[in-house]
């Protein structure tokens, strides 16, 4: 029987850090579930997960659907797009079966891409190799999750470029069904009919969560800020996420701030293991990495791993701990000892970032 493969490719940026990546996680594990009770599927269908945030690691080689099971997704800094489309390329030429004289080959290949960022990378040359390599060969979908992703950009290499703008997760389960639907439908095509024809994406049953984007379309920069923190208590790592204002609720209708005062608004504190650093572009860990103005974040969260009321206290060293207040505290990063208090008015200065 001949396989159809189905590649996953999936930013594990810390932007998606929260909601997105919790509705993702159930959306693969839903989607594998319906997936086995489809018989065309079951007999051609070949998938595999490669995650991408700073690094590109295939999480789950291409494998037959009845023995595959979703991994648990981690996150890590940066948005490696160019590295990404590298990979996926070299997972095509070495796991994908060539048609040759002598044999036909495995399917063409189907890959949806599902990102909420932009690029970090330099990705052009890997979207010039995959035009004149690649594109042809396989049929794409590029998803952009939310209003900051670069579709755009996914214009470049991507026939077939879609806009999800759901916010619930309701939302969410509708885009599963949708992306569940399709891949059935191209699973029964090939067995019945092979490649012949036009791979087409409908968004006939896509309940309005997803609309189609033109070539071209601009997408802002900027739209997150994201800290590393490490808990003063139990050493573990968190990241601290904020979203730009002009998605959040007006600044202005919290403690009497103008809405001038932040850019960026606090949108939570989630606790991430060590494995987080393991996915991040190292470039984003360090101080020559990029920086954000004290002054344009608002909001304060406490440490989720020990109840600290603070979790974005600044060491000397430019790295984020928690503290109980102010007073003697030491760095889980420098292990220096430090007297924290609290920042006068006026006072600015930048601080480490993550890509995002």
């Amino acid at each position: 029987m001949r396989r159809l493969p189905l590649f996953l490719l999936i930013d594990i940026s810390d932007s998606m850090i929260g909601e997105p990546i919790e509705y993702l996680q159930k959306g693969i594990d839903s989607m594998i579930s319906k997936l086995r009770q489809d018989p065309h599927a079951i007999e051609t269908l070949h998938i595999s997960i490669i995650a991408f945030a700073g690094r590109v690691k295939t999480i789950v080689p291409l494998m037959e659907l009845p023995g595959f099971y979703a991994p648990k997704l981690q996150v890590g800094a940066g948005t490696s797009l160019g590295g990404a489309l590298e990979h996926l390329m070299k997972e095509i030429d070495t796991k994908v079966v060539q048609r040759t004289e002598h044999r036909k080959g495995d399917w063409k290949p189907l890959v949806y891409l599902m990102s909420d960022g932009k690029p970090t990378d330099i990705f052009q040359p890997a979207v010039d190799k995959w035009n004149r390599h690649y594109r042809n060969r396989v049929n794409t979908v590029a998803i952009g999750l939310g209003p900051h992703a670069s579709t755009g950009i996914f214009s470049k290499f991507a026939d077939n470029v879609l806009t999800y703008n759901g916010e619930t997760e309701a939302d969410f389960t509708k885009f599963i069904e949708w992306m569940t639907i399709s891949v059935k439908t191209q699973s029964i095509k090939v067995a019945e009919s092979g490649d012949r024809g036009a791979f087409k994406v409908s968004l006939e049953k896509s309940s309005d969560v997803l609309q189609p984007v033109k070539s071209g379309v601009a997408s802002k920069d900027e739209d997150h800020v994201i800290l590393v923190g490490r808990c003063q208590i139990k050493k573990s790592p968190y990241i601290i996420k904020y979203n730009t204002t002009a998605h959040s609720t007006p600044i202005s209708q919290i403690m009497n701030f103008r809405q001038n005062d932040a850019k960026y608004m606090l949108s939570g504190c989630y606790p991430v293991d060590e494995s987080y650093f393991e996915w991040s572009d190292p470039g984003s860990m360090g101080g020559d990495g990029p920086a954000v103005s004290i002054s344009s974040i608002f909001g304060n969260a406490s440490c989720p791993r020990c109840g600290n009321p603070v979790a974005n206290a600044v060491c000397g060293c430019g790295k984020i701990f928690c503290v109980p207040g102010t007073g003697p505290s030491k760095c889980p990063w420098c292990g220096r000892t430090v007297t924290m208090e609290i920042m006068g008015e006026g006072v600015d200065f930048d601080i480490t970032r993550s890509y995002g």
